[in-house]
């Protein structure tokens, strides 16, 4: 075009590597995935079937069903909510638990869902895997980390994400002329800045806005703050080479990830290492320190255990790939 102030995108075949193409100046701003009339649309047709399902699964729990105005009812991921963490992941990769047909601003693995049974209720914390775009809450505002007690709608780029429990009432009056108006109010509340878990809920959802996995790539002083005490150190192996971080409580409530892109905080080159762009995350939750894999192609091991979601144990080696291992110790 001769007017070089018009932008002209061109759509590579699907044979393309895009994986080769250095494009960091230019990124598309996503659209919010679903208006309220689509939502609303989808909800009301589909409402029946998820309503099935809700009905079939009886112990407590997550399910979350994936809908989109190209494809429907998408796919549903369930998580069992007992004392111990569960934890599952969503994204456009085979290996995630959730697998979502390709949409151009998902990402591989952009999501990861911590799912806990807390007194009388199921909770579930939603962190952005640092994708470009993050998630939105039904208001449109973006997020990098939430938690619900109760019925959550999110959104990621071409879907919409209803997060119902399981084991409990019907949370909507499927015989409804219009169900989509009997959900439960859903109040998304401030950012926390304090490691105080929520209170349990009394009626609807209380939606509390968090603090994302940390930001910064690889660096010291993004792991522990200067004001704090390390929580730990991470010691990672990478090939015959071996690095010890010092992890704040900061980071590690909010997450440390790790794998092959050099957005992580920890993180590998090479496609030969078996390690994943986005590999697992290192987390406090609740005053327990796990490691969990964000579904990986290769997998996450302790000794010859493949692991997916597990209390990180103080002095024992992890492998991820062929050539990361990393080992936590914890400071006393």
């Amino acid at each position: 075009m001769s007017d070089s102030n018009v932008t002209r995108a061109v759509w590579l075949p699907s044979s393309a590597d895009r994986s080769l193409a250095i494009n960091d100046g230019t990124l598309f701003e996503p659209r919010t995935p679903l208006g309220d009339a689509d939502f609303k649309s989808l909800f009301n047709t589909f409402q029946r079937e998820m309503s099935r399902r809700l009905a079939e699964m009886t112990r407590p729990g997550l399910m979350t069903f994936a809908l989109s105005t190209k494809r429907g009812l998408s796919g549903q991921l369930w998580l069992e909510a007992a004392q111990g963490l569960r934890s599952g992941t969503v994204g456009r990769h085979g290996q995630t638990d959730l697998f979502l047909p390709w949409e151009s601003l998902l990402s591989l693995r952009h999501l990861l869902f911590l799912v806990r049974r807390v007194d009388i209720s199921t909770r579930v914390r939603v962190l952005d895997l640092k994708t470009p775009w993050g998630f939105r809450a039904e208001s449109g505002g973006a997020l990098r980390a939430a938690e619900a007690d109760g019925l959550a709608i999110l959104s990621v780029p071409g879907y919409a994400l209803v997060l119902a429990p399981t084991g409990e009432a019907l949370p909507w009056d499927p015989d409804a002329q219009d169900p989509r108006s009997t959900l439960p109010p859903r109040n998304l509340e401030p950012l926390q800045t304090s490691d105080a878990a929520p209170a349990p809920r009394k009626h609807g959802t209380r939606i509390t806005g968090l603090h994302g996995p940390v930001e910064s790539p690889l660096a010291a002083e993004a792991l522990r703050g200067g004001d704090e005490n390390a929580e730990g150190a991470l010691v990672v192996q990478n090939g015959k080479r071996e690095e010890t971080l010092m992890v704040g409580p900061r980071a590690l409530t909010r997450g440390v990830l790790l794998g092959r892109y050099d957005r992580c905080n920890v993180h590998a080159t090479g496609v030969e290492s078996g390690l994943s762009r986005v590999h697992a995350l290192l987390l406090s939750y609740e005053g327990t320190v796990y490691l969990t894999d964000a579904g990986s192609t290769n997998g996450t091991w302790c000794e010859e255990e493949r692991i997916k979601c597990a209390p990180i144990q103080a002095g024992r080696t992890y492998r991820m790939g062929e050539d990361m291992r990393i080992r936590w110790e914890p400071i006393q």
